[in-house]
């Protein structure tokens, strides 16, 4: 599928498969959290919205984020993605999601559009990303809270200041090479 239908040239990189398409997002969800406490009754017992969700998957998911600083699905064709859309959604709904890498999927994203993915990809209709047809999607939640609790965040503007100040005093020393 082309980006432009009347000129099959136009883009025509975008007409490969993209075997592994990643969602990045930032967000800071805390060591405690408890996903069962921000579910609906109905979905505490199993019933969701969206079919084929498994409630003991999404708790490996969260666990999987809150756990560690960097929490990737890696591609795995067992990872039901309509439960990381749920999760997702979960997140913006309480305001945990900081920031978004831009993509096509996430550039108009509103309250339910996590949702509307989710069901995309439950009936197929999901296959194509701006004319891209996608096979898989990998998720990468990259959580904040750990870095400023390991200290990560202040070792690393340490080592960008030393950097500048290393990158000023050689500008400022203007070696003239002949």
């Amino acid at each position: 599928m082309n980006m432009n239908q009347d000129d099959p040239h136009d883009h025509r990189e975008l007409n490969t498969v993209v075997k592994n398409y990643v969602m990045a997002e930032f967000v800071a969800v805390p060591p405690d959290f408890d996903l069962h406490s921000h579910l609906s009754m109905r979905e505490q017992v199993g019933i969701f919205e969206v079919k084929n969700m498994d409630l003991a998957q999404a708790g490996i998911f969260v666990d999987g984020i809150k756990s560690s600083a960097v929490f990737n699905t890696m591609n795995n064709a067992l990872i039901n993605p309509n439960i990381c859309f749920f999760v997702l959604q979960l997140f913006q709904e309480l305001g945990l999601i900081l920031k978004t890498i831009d993509n096509p999927m996430r550039r108009s994203m509103n309250k339910d559009e996590y949702m509307m993915w989710a069901k995309r990809w439950e009936t197929g209709r999901f296959n194509y990303v701006r004319g891209q047809e996608v096979q898989r999607i990998s998720f990468l939640m990259i959580n904040v809270v750990h870095l400023f609790q390991d200290e990560v965040y202040e070792e690393a503007l340490k080592a960008m200041d030393e950097v500048t100040k290393y990158q000023q005093e050689i500008n400022s020393a203007n070696y003239k090479f002949d």
